[in-house]
């Protein structure tokens, strides 16, 4: 857990945030937007596991990507507030390609909205 958390911290990860990265996994987009208050904040962290594109072989199935959402309180430190494993596609489902890190975007937030980008469809067709 030390480990991830430093990775977290590095990646310039608050460190109340970094705490709650799971064993095993890293940061691979976030995205920061504010909600209708605007001394009120929200924070998307995806994750992957360490190592995933090494450890992806054949028929094995990708790991899940956790998508954590995190939002300021009152005093203005980041709370978990919930956490998705469906919403980032594994690496396996975009057929050739990583359908979330290989995309233009990723995340995106517009506004006080938080938009997910996967792609099925790459290489040469």
């Amino acid at each position: 857990m030390l480990f991830a958390t430093c990775q977290a911290e590095a990646a310039g990860l608050p460190k109340e945030v970094a705490r709650k990265i799971p064993p095993g996994f890293t940061l691979i987009a976030e995205a920061e937007g504010t909600l209708a208050s605007p001394d009120r904040t929200f924070l998307f962290v995806a994750l992957g596991r360490l190592g995933e594109a090494a450890a992806h072989h054949g028929d094995a199935p990708a790991s899940p990507r956790p998508l954590l959402l995190f939002i300021s309180g009152p005093d203005g430190k980041l709370a978990l507030a919930g956490r998705n494993d469906s919403v980032v596609f594994r690496r396996d489902e975009g057929g050739q390609c990583d359908p979330f890190l290989d995309g233009a975007e990723g995340l995106v937030v517009t506004g006080g909205s938080v938009t997910v980008q996967n792609g099925v469809a790459c290489g040469a067709h």
